[in-house]
């Protein structure tokens, strides 16, 4: 035992020893793990440190590597500038010509950097070279226009032929190319608008404007003659004889070197007109403090001004989306002092329109005597819609939608006051009016509310009042609070339903409907029973004849209409329901009624019956033979005692009473209606 003991003990102190030489290896192991971390963390720092010191390097060598590119560009510039001073001095037009396009090329170039120093140095370098040039350029072009006798002053001497003139027309085309290459890129001009209107004039074009610019100043400003505030036609009429004197010249001789220098888009005449027109522009500008104090100046410059943008557009075709002369009217105190004028001179004219002794008689009587429509249109609606129709034309020329839609509200302001003066002038019918007077402002009226149909359909007002409406919403909406997202923007922009006359088409047709019921339907007597219906037959005979007359096609067809069903209506309540008939007495009504009232009502269509449905099916029935009576009594009996029951037979009862009066061609009639007039023949026997 002891042996085994032994044994023992010494296993568990070899393993304990085991154990100690596994553990100093562990500490061993880490005591070399740490060493190789730090080893790895020194190593992993210095990278870094190499790495920086690398990034350094690459940054210094990119910085000296753009500033050598920074100075090359510097010394391009210069050497161009350079180019240039040697060009002058050896005066070399092509050569400086070329090196100020290499500049602009280099601007090109450079649009996109980010070193704005040096962008605002190349163009402080172009705009003088610019400037410089194009003095040296003016100098020379100048004495060649003098050459050639620009501008053409005189009517009686037109341009002169420079065909023979080699050297003086080759030296033309070389100056004007060079003047050409001077256009500055929109970047670099100091215009505050790049839209077509404010865009400057090619270099060449505006030296062809300059000595016109000179001489309208010299002659429409300070205390010349020709600078009178009543005679605004004098500066109009003298810049659209200038521009008649140029564009045979502008189109054959300037035009194909625009063409041959990359130029085709531009019209040669149309830039020279546009010069012109801002010369226009700053005058009428100017004018304006003084003509809002003259209304007559007023009216006359803004007449004569768009006899003047007329001409521009119709004769030489000088595009809407260019400076017109209507922007300096575009000012909230000019076209407030417009609108009071249109306002104040469009109520005088309808006074006197409507005091006119001829007002109501129709305008085109004397030509087309006969006319039976259009042509009966009396002369004050006419001269009303045309003085209407000229007010549109003077204020659809101004681009701003706001004014426009003032204009609009002033038109409606007008018509709602003749809306007023015509009920006022109808209100006791025609009794105060001559009957044909009053026929006249029936068509008058009438032909009103056609022609504001036919003006909410125009494309102008539908789109004039659109945008009127949308821009109302947005400005609704941004003032509540500010639009979030475009779809909220999007949404504003939705149909637009009714049109901008809406409210005073409904006006009118309201006057309509009044004059209507003011109207005697019969001249010259009320209808009323009589022995004879020949009384009655030829008073509507007349009255037909009379309005037929007198009424456009539009009116008249509704006014026989009406007559036909009132007839109808009186008839058969005056003459039918109150009366008791026999035999000959029913003979003789249908007789009445179908061969000569119908007869009279044939003339104005083919089917008069539909216009008098009572009065036939009344005869119908009162023309029945005696048994057909008996059996539908005895039908319409067994209708009329159940009519409060709500049960199968009575349904079915009601429906027999029905086939039976369709059978016989009554269709209109209710059966108690039908079985009360059945018993107006007394010489029926009654159930």
């Amino acid at each position: 035992n002891k042996a085994i003991i032994d044994g023992s003990y010494q296993n568990v102190v070899d393993a304990m020893k085991a154990c100690d030489s596994v553990i100093k290896d562990a500490h061993n192991a880490c005591d070399e793990y740490q060493s190789l971390t730090q080893t790895w963390q020194q190593l992993l720092f210095d990278q870094q440190q190499h790495l920086l010191q690398i990034d350094t390097l690459m940054a210094k060598e990119q910085h000296e590597r753009l500033q050598a590119c920074y100075l090359t560009w510097i010394d391009r510039i210069e050497l161009i500038s350079k180019q240039i001073v040697n060009g002058l001095q050896m005066a070399s037009l092509p050569d400086v010509i070329d090196a100020f396009t290499s500049l602009l090329n280099i601007f090109q170039q450079l649009q996109s950097t980010s070193c704005r120093h040096l962008y605002s140095y190349l163009k402080q370098t172009i705009s003088y070279w610019h400037k410089v040039l194009r003095k040296i350029l003016q100098k020379e072009f100048d004495q060649v226009l003098t050459k050639i006798q620009w501008p053409f002053l005189s009517t009686q001497i037109t341009w002169p032929s420079i065909d023979n003139q080699v050297d003086c027309k080759q030296e033309l085309e070389i100056l004007f190319s060079y003047l050409l290459k001077l256009q500055l890129p929109e970047s670099i001009n100091d215009a505050s608008s790049t839209s077509p209107q404010y865009k400057p004039l090619l270099p060449p074009i505006d030296l062809l404007v300059k000595p016109l610019r000179k001489r309208f100043r010299f002659h429409f400003y300070g205390n010349k003659q020709t600078n009178n505030i009543e005679k605004p036609e004098w500066y109009f009429t003298q810049v659209l004889n200038w521009i008649r004197d140029h564009s045979q010249y502008l189109q054959y001789t300037i035009q194909p070197i625009l063409n041959r220098n990359n130029y085709r888009d531009v019209d040669a005449r149309i830039e020279f007109i546009r010069g012109l027109v801002s010369v226009l522009v700053e005058k009428v500008t100017s004018d304006i403090p003084l003509l809002l104090s003259d209304d007559y100046c007023f009216s006359h410059t803004i007449d004569e001004l768009l006899l003047f943008e007329n001409e521009l557009h119709n004769k030489y075709y000088y595009p809407s989306e260019l400076l017109s002369c209507i922007g300096a009217l575009e000012d909230d105190s000019v076209i407030d002092k417009w609108i009071s004028l249109e306002l104040k001179n469009g109520k005088e004219k309808v006074n006197e329109i409507l005091s006119s002794t001829t007002a109501w008689k129709p305008k085109y009587k004397e030509i087309a005597p006969d006319s039976e429509s259009s042509l009966k249109c009396p002369e004050a609606t006419e001269n009303i819609l045309t003085m209407l129709i000229l007010m549109k034309e003077r204020y659809s020329k101004l681009s701003n939608t706001t004014y426009m839609m003032r204009f609009v509200k002033m038109q409606l302001s007008l018509l709602d006051e003749l809306y007023t003066k015509l009920n006022n002038l109808t209100r006791d019918g025609p009794t105060h009016l001559l009957d044909q007077d009053y026929s006249y402002i029936l068509n008058g009226v009438n032909h009103l509310i056609e022609v504001l149909h036919k003006w909410s359909d125009q494309w102008f007002f539908l789109d004039l009042y659109a945008k009127e409406v949308n821009l109302r919403r947005r400005e609704d909406m941004t003032s509540d609070d500010d639009l979030k997202n475009p779809k909220e923007e999007e949404e504003l922009n939705i149909e637009v339903n009714g049109t901008i006359f809406d409210g005073i088409i409904g006006l009118y047709n309201l006057l309509l409907d009044e004059l209507w019921l003011s109207m005697q339907p019969i001249r010259g007597a009320v209808l009323q029973l009589s022995p004879s219906v020949c009384d009655l037959l030829v008073s509507l005979r007349e009255s037909l004849q009379y309005y037929q007359k007198y009424l456009d096609t539009s009116i008249f067809l509704k006014f026989w209409q009406r007559l036909a069903r009132e007839t109808n209506d009186f008839l058969y309540k005056e003459l039918v329901l109150s009366n008791r008939f026999n035999e000959s007495g029913a003979k003789q009504l249908e007789y009445d009624i179908s061969k000569n009232l119908f007869i009279l009502f044939r003339e104005y269509t083919h089917r008069p019956d539909n216009f008098f449905k009572e009065l036939k099916e009344a005869c119908i029935l009162l023309n029945l033979n005696s048994g057909s009576v008996m059996l539908l009594q005895e039908i319409l009996q067994a209708a009329s005692m159940s009519v409060k029951d709500d049960d199968l037979t009575a349904r079915k009862s009601r429906a027999s009473a029905v086939a039976a009066l369709s059978e016989i061609g009554v269709h209109r009639m209710e059966p108690t209606i039908a079985a009360e007039l059945i018993q107006l023949r007394i010489d029926w026997p009654k159930l």
